[in-house]
């Protein structure tokens, strides 16, 4: 067991405890550290919470009670709804001054954006990040302590951010297990746009290719047909706000991917069998390096 360094912060507020506010709950819940405070919207799901382990007094439907004394502040909610989080939580007065907000969302730039000026104003610190973990199965149901170990988590300051709490935000994600990287968030959004939502929107396109015309013929599939569209079984309300809030990103590489498959009808048409070799020998030795220790 690994300890949270407790002197890093004193009172942690999740807002939104999903797949992934949930993990980094359960995660904190496994190591003496900081005091914990998950708040949620809807009171339906306080129940859930209390079978997965926490207290009374650390779940919430009060965002003001949620962040008040908070020294970290993470973000869990969707992308769209987290410059309301911030509005409330400044009308409560419950955002310290000194505090650190941060957020676990897929795209940075419009976020780091808008909630810097935001925080900011109350004399607190935005620093985004982006945990890359989780799974097709959203929810707190699915949570687990363990989801970020031998992760990346991509943190997107801007050149005025504090190094100090810059500093002390890395340190956090290490102690979950985390890898940490630092980009800024438009190279962030471009990257994440070819190697998280490009195959996203990929997946979900094949699986439409594949069993739209004849859903039955899903009976007779390999692993192959379930291992490349495994993704696609993703919450469709989140991965349609990820895909448009980081449209300008992702239409390049799609752009690219259509010209990459008429590429491919071109061989086939053709009956090119060496052009037919080379494009799936470039694609094996690039799927191989995926492999590769880092």
């Amino acid at each position: 067991m690994r300890p949270v360094l407790s002197g890093q912060f004193a009172k942690v507020a999740i807002l939104g405890p999903g797949l992934l506010g949930g993990s980094i709950a359960l995660a904190l819940k496994q190591r003496p550290g900081p005091a914990l405070r998950l708040w949620t919207r809807r009171a339906e799901t306080l129940p859930r919470l209390r079978d997965r382990g926490f207290s009374a007094g650390e779940i919430t439907s009060s965002l003001a009670e949620a962040g008040r004394g908070a020294d970290l502040i993470i973000l869990c909610s969707p992308v769209g709804a987290m410059p309301g989080l911030i509005a409330g939580l400044v009308s409560e007065h419950a955002l310290a001054p000194g505090a650190i907000v941060t957020d676990v969302g897929s795209v940075k730039a419009r976020v780091v954006s808008e909630l810097t000026p935001m925080v900011a104003a109350a004399g607190a610190v935005f620093i985004g990040s982006h945990p890359m973990a989780g799974s097709e199965q959203g929810g707190i149901a699915h949570a687990r302590p363990d989801l970020f170990e031998r992760a990346t988590c991509l943190l997107t300051p801007l050149l005025e951010t504090p190094s100090a709490a810059l500093e002390r935000l890395e340190a956090f994600w290490r102690e979950l297990g985390l890898q940490v990287r630092r980009l800024a968030p438009g190279t962030h959004d471009e990257a994440l746009a070819r190697v998280s939502h490009l195959p996203h929107a990929v997946a979900a396109a094949l699986t439409l290719a594949a069993l739209g015309p004849r859903p039955e013929d899903g009976a007779l599939c390999g692993n192959g047909l379930r291992d490349t569209t495994r993704i696609a079984k993703g919450g469709t309300a989140m991965w349609s706000e990820i895909l448009l809030e980081n449209r300008d990103a992702l239409l390049g590489p799609l752009r690219n991917l259509n010209g990459i498959l008429g590429d491919l009808l071109v061989f086939l048409e053709n009956r090119d069998q060496e052009g037919l070799a080379g494009f799936l020998r470039e694609a094996r030795e690039l799927r191989e390096q995926l492999d590769r220790p880092l």
